[in-house]
């Protein structure tokens, strides 16, 4: 018998911090540093005007498979619209081409005017 496989597409919840740590723990590095200090993951990607990590997942079975961090820059600049101009930040796949599936999540659900990137590395993709 054939198991159905159920994939998600979503941003991140309050209560996932661990998960999102013990992902970035396992498949990145146990010494990066958003593995092991929740102060500096929550400084980086805790949006508390829309209550949610600024972090999209790519859950299969409810485990997470992939990870896109995002920066809004509405949240350090008030005259900023919201939502609208963000940077990518911390982005990893462990399934070939699902990180991709991320950003296309993130453009079509925020849809923003701007978009900053420092850098692309095979982690992403």
């Amino acid at each position: 018998m054939e198991r159905l496989t159920l994939v998600e597409i979503r941003f991140a919840k309050l209560e996932e911090a661990s998960k999102i740590m013990e992902f970035i723990k396992n498949h990145w590095s146990k010494n990066h540093v958003f593995s092991y200090r929740k102060e500096v993951l929550d400084f980086q990607y805790l949006d508390k005007y829309n209550q949610r990590y600024n972090i999209v997942l790519g859950l299969e079975n409810n485990i997470i498979q992939s990870i896109l961090g995002f920066t809004l820059l509405s949240q350090y600049d008030d005259n900023l619209e919201i939502n609208k101009d963000l940077w990518f930040g911390i982005w990893k796949s462990i399934k070939p081409t699902f990180g991709l599936v991320l950003i296309k999540f993130l453009l079509e659900t925020l849809k923003p005017k701007s978009i900053g990137n420092a850098g692309l590395s095979e982690h992403g993709i």
